[in-house]
């Protein structure tokens, strides 16, 4: 690619002839990165780290050459609703070929952003800010003739308003980069865990040749860990930004690609329901891209990620041919990798080789096709809960990797040895947890530090998330046993006694053979100790009528709510339960 040498080429050269490169700069640089030009000018890159800053980090960034013909940059919005990035831009700009999301945003009053934003000289209102100052500190702005840059609020009480200059401005913050150095005044005053936490994090940036670089971290997933934004602010520097803004982040981190799967989103958003919604996003418009003649496109990977010991299953692949070659079976395939062709400890027979899973299907693939590689994999017997990982990749012979980089196809089997099931048991909501294969969550959950200590629970640290739905959605955590034996059971639940942000008004909805009930519970109160929800009837067995679902949907407050345990005690008679209150 025509653009690869004018990017990575950057930190090499900043470092100074014969200096080393700081080792995570050197991990940054030296990385086999996934590129496609999607657009004249305007290229996606993407890789997932398993060390980068000490931790996983998946990163993707466009870079987009302003200086080309037909390359624009435009700034949907929304006043009174949200929608997803992936909603939100080809409906409103329907050329578009890439997009992030854009600034901090309210879901009160029907939602919209809260920092400043003016469009073509037109002042969009905005929400009250729910950040500091410092949220709206910075600007990305337009002069004209496609100039875009990262500036600065003049200093005086009118804010923004005060710039005459440039017609289009989406205010947010902190700086994070200014004139070719960390913003380290302007991300100190943050404050708190904004900027020092790892987060997913979306940010924009501008070189002084005239690049747009649209970056996303992604973080709070097995995948990546987030970073802070120092972090940050070091990958722009390394990407070569003169200056470059922080954008909201969180669940609502997205970027968006036309055509790829998952309706657009090629990041991971962190919310276990996919991408959240936006008030507004930075869309990009280009020629098309001259096509190449060998890429792929990962439509998907199928298999059962969270089970028993000793249990088989068949793996599944699919690839589409998106360039103008085509694939045959002999040429194309898919082989193990970080290493390369690593014999795989998941190899069995079934495989063609221990570095080779399985052959393509059909045997020729033509462009715009799709290929299937299917291969059985059994989980390896164990006593203690374990994580088995492979990642795999797409080789064609005399070409090299072909479409994702070598750990986008990631085998991550996580196999847990079921707790012995009695009158009494208990369901954990960490993988290393007691039952774990019966807890379940939507949305976007995190684990804690936090344990809790409740008689009986085993695993290490809980499970947390937001308590404020409107600006994240309702988020559920559900555990659903497969109960040894019909009968009357004692249900409770656990939380830590842990931090200051815990909420009262917490859903625990019981669904039994009676129906449901719905019982509130304040997680403020003192933790580690059982709290009952009540006596309820399940039939034997597993299913949707025998569960406790834990929900924010009554606590729209600024909070968070916790996930540790749910015991279920078989009553034969009342002497069975030693103590029917919490202890």
């Amino acid at each position: 690619m025509r653009y690869l040498g004018s990017i990575l080429a950057a930190g090499v050269l900043a470092a100074g002839a014969g200096s080393p490169l700081p080792a995570d700069q050197a991990t940054f640089d030296g990385a086999d990165w996934f590129e496609r030009e999607i657009g004249e000018g305007v290229v996606w890159r993407a890789y997932e780290f398993e060390d980068l800053f000490g931790a996983r980090q998946s990163v993707s960034y466009l870079e987009v050459d302003l200086n080309v013909a037909g390359v624009e940059v435009e700034l949907p919005y929304l006043q009174g609703s949200l929608q997803r990035t992936s909603q939100l831009v080809p409906s409103q700009v329907p050329d578009a070929i890439a997009a992030t999301n854009g600034t901090y945003f309210t879901g009160q009053g029907g939602g919209g952003h809260n920092t400043y934003l003016r469009i073509d000289d037109t002042v969009v209102p905005h929400n009250d800010r729910t950040k500091g100052a410092w949220g709206h500190h910075g600007g990305f702005a337009h002069e004209g003739d496609e100039q875009w840059e990262i500036i600065e609020m003049p200093g005086t009480a009118n804010e923004w308003d005060d710039n005459t200059t440039h017609p289009t401005i989406m205010a947010n913050g902190p700086l994070l980069v200014l004139n070719g150095t960390v913003a380290q005044a302007e991300i100190d005053s943050a404050g708190g865990t904004h900027c020092t936490g790892r987060h997913p994090r979306t940010a924009v940036g501008v070189t002084a040749d005239d690049r747009l670089i649209l970056l996303t971290t992604d973080g709070r997933t097995e995948r990546a860990t987030g970073t802070t934004c120092n972090e940050t602010a070091d990958i722009l520097l390394w990407l070569d930004v003169e200056n470059a803004l922080n954008m909201d982040g969180g669940g609502t981190t997205t970027m968006w690609v036309d055509g790829e799967p998952q309706n657009g989103v090629v990041n991971y958003p962190s919310d276990g329901t996919g991408e959240r919604v936006t008030a507004n996003a930075i869309a990009v418009i280009a020629p098309p891209a001259d096509p190449v003649d060998w890429d792929a496109r990962l439509l998907s990977m199928t298999y059962d990620d969270t089970i028993e010991p000793e249990v088989s299953q068949t793996v599944t692949l699919q690839y589409e041919n998106v360039g103008t070659e085509t694939w045959t079976q002999g040429d194309t395939r898919l082989v193990t990798s970080r290493p390369v062709e690593e014999a795989s400890d998941l190899y069995e027979d079934g495989w063609v080789s221990p570095s080779e899973p399985a052959l393509m299907e059909p045997a020729t693939v033509a462009p715009g096709e799709t290929a299937t590689f299917e291969f059985p994999v059994t989980s390896p017997d164990t006593d203690t809960a374990e994580t088995y990982s492979q990642f795999f990749m797409l080789t064609q012979d005399g070409v090299g990797r072909i479409g994702p980089h070598d750990g986008r196809a990631w085998l991550r089997l996580t196999v847990i040895p079921m707790t012995p099931v009695g009158e009494s048991f208990i369901v954990e909501s960490r993988s290393t947890g007691q039952n774990y294969l019966w807890y379940s969550e939507d949305g976007d959950w995190a684990d804690s530090t936090a344990t809790a200590t409740a008689p009986g629970l085993t695993a290490t640290g809980s499970r947390w998330t937001s308590t404020f739905t409107s600006v994240v959605d309702v988020r559920t955590a559900t555990s659903q046993p497969d109960f040894p034996e019909a009968g009357e059971y004692h249900v409770s639940v656990a939380w830590p006694d842990a931090g200051t942000t815990r909420q009262d008004n917490i859903v625990y909805h019981v669904d039994h053979v009676g129906g449901r009930d719905t019982i509130h519970l304040d997680q403020s109160a003192p933790g580690d100790q059982w709290y009952p929800l009540g006596i309820f009837e399940f039939a034997a067995g597993q299913s949707e009528d025998g569960q406790v679902v834990l929900s924010n949907e009554d606590a729209d407050v600024s909070g968070n709510m916790w996930s540790s345990g749910v015991r279920f005690v078989l009553i034969e008679d009342e002497t069975t339960v030693e103590d029917w209150t919490l202890y």
